[in-house]
């Protein structure tokens, strides 16, 4: 997806019991899962006028064999290593109402 258009990325999973199914969600947005009250004090609503619109570019691929797949490990193991994750330990201001 593109930066520009989608800043923000939230995943979430839903943690109900197995038996009643598995979801996980990965979510490219132009702002976070807060209160719009707070989204709009950190700059990240997208405000469209009545009739306007909003566009944005998302590229799904579908891995269906195991050669594609490791392909994707692969080049996902690459950019790990270029680009280490960061983990906060405690939530940001910047992020979330609740830090």
């Amino acid at each position: 997806f593109n930066k520009q258009e989608l800043p923000c990325f939230t995943v979430w999973k839903n943690t109900q019991a197995e038996i009643d199914g598995y979801v996980t969600g990965l979510e490219p947005a132009t702002n976070y899962p807060n209160l719009k009250t707070f989204e709009r004090q950190q700059g990240r609503v997208v405000n469209i006028p009545p009739g306007g619109s909003y566009s944005a570019t998302v590229e799904i691929q579908i891995h269906d064999n195991p050669h594609g797949v490791a392909d994707v490990e692969e080049w996902i193991n690459s950019l790990q290593k270029t680009s280490p994750s960061v983990v906060h330990q405690k939530p940001h201001a910047k992020y979330t109402p609740n830090a």
